[in-house]
């Protein structure tokens, strides 16, 4: 079975296939570019490597967000347009789940974050149940509200950090470093890479039709709630 995965829910675009389970190529582009410039020709470009054709997947995977508003809505539907023809079945996930992707082994509580601007963050807790991942929680919620509430959930569990929000609330995470449960991800974790959607190829998630994919943001953007206010 061969899978196609892509993300474009953040600044970074990535493009993963494989073949069952093992990896035959991956590319990740971790640039301001724009994703109308960088999915297809990355796209393009990997399965000409490869030698393969859209028509030659089985199933595809798709960032379903949050996070931007434009990068969701450029991966979901491009993967609905190669998905259409072919009758290709779809899975889509959260950004914050991807995240957490990166620590399959990790035994204790991953506290995933997307900085929401304004000192908000798009968040998943969650913990791997063997090859199964687990949300406990996903929502968005003020940045140090929400580790206070989550160091003091899981005061006998290590926890791990990861995402951007790290390196742009620094500040407002580094007195929660006192705590000896408390870990952040390295510099490379912090960047969402399409291969760590794997842990679905063989899941039980629910199979889409391309009809039936859609976008998660959890919240309306900045621009809609500014003209809810005005309206108001």
């Amino acid at each position: 079975m061969k899978t196609l995965i892509i993300d474009t829910s953040t600044k970074t675009a990535s493009v993963a296939v494989f073949e069952d389970k093992m990896l035959l190529g991956e590319f990740v582009l971790n640039t301001p570019l724009t994703h109308s410039q960088k999915l297809m020709p990355m796209v393009e470009s990997l399965l000409g490597m490869l030698d393969l054709k859209v028509r030659d997947f089985d199933l595809m995977i798709a960032c379903e967000g949050p996070g931007s508003f434009t990068g969701v809505r450029i991966g979901l539907s491009t993967v609905k347009a190669f998905a259409q023809p072919f009758g290709i079945p779809v899975v889509t996930e959260t950004s914050l789940s991807l995240l957490a992707g990166a620590f399959p082994r990790f035994e204790g509580i991953i506290l995933s974050m997307l900085d929401a601007k304004r000192n908000e963050v798009y968040y998943g807790v969650m913990r791997w149940e063997g090859n199964k991942l687990v949300k406990l929680e996903e929502d968005v919620e003020e940045i140090s509200l929400l580790l206070d509430r989550v160091t003091k959930a899981y005061p006998e569990e290590s926890i791990v950090l990861v995402g951007d929000a790290l390196e742009v609330y620094e500040s407002t995470i580094e007195p929660f470093i006192k705590f000896p449960n408390l870990k952040l991800a390295s510099g490379v974790q912090n960047v969402p890479r399409a291969s760590q959607f794997s842990y679905l190829i063989e899941s039980e998630s629910t199979r889409l039709g391309y009809l039936d994919v859609k976008a998660n943001y959890m919240r309306k953007s900045q621009a809609e709630r500014d003209l809810k206010r005005k309206d108001a």
